[in-house]
């Protein structure tokens, strides 16, 4: 009966700690699973900022490209002698030798009201 009582009181303690380490081997799995959810979540939020800015900076890349393309245009009007011609004559009042220009303002339409007076 001895022996029976010191292997009782040997699986007690040996439960008991095991209880304990259960509880503790658990609390520190959940520790650790919090620690990572909150690790993701950080990420997460990190990649959506990230991603916003890129699209910004994607924005504002296509604006500059297209501002470039546009003085890219201009400039190779600007090398066209016609061009540059059309825009001295329309806007410089250029005049070929000979030529006389009239300028006659700006043109504008007057729209006639009738009234209808009462008798």
């Amino acid at each position: 009966m001895a022996q029976y009582n010191r292997n009782k009181s040997k699986k007690t303690i040996k439960g008991k700690y095991q209880k304990q380490f259960n509880f503790f081997f658990t609390v520190v799995c959940l520790l650790l699973i919090g620690v990572a959810c909150f690790s993701l979540m950080n990420n997460i939020g990190k990649k959506q900022a990230t991603l916003e800015q890129l699209t910004q900076v994607q924005a504002k890349h296509n604006q500059a490209v297209e501002k470039n393309r546009q003085a890219q245009q201009e400039y190779n009007q600007v090398q066209d002698s016609e061009y540059l011609e059309q825009v001295a004559r329309r806007d410089y009042y250029y005049s070929k030798e000979g030529e006389i220009i009239f300028d006659l303002g700006e043109t504008e339409t007057v729209s006639e009201e009738t009234t209808i007076l009462p008798e």
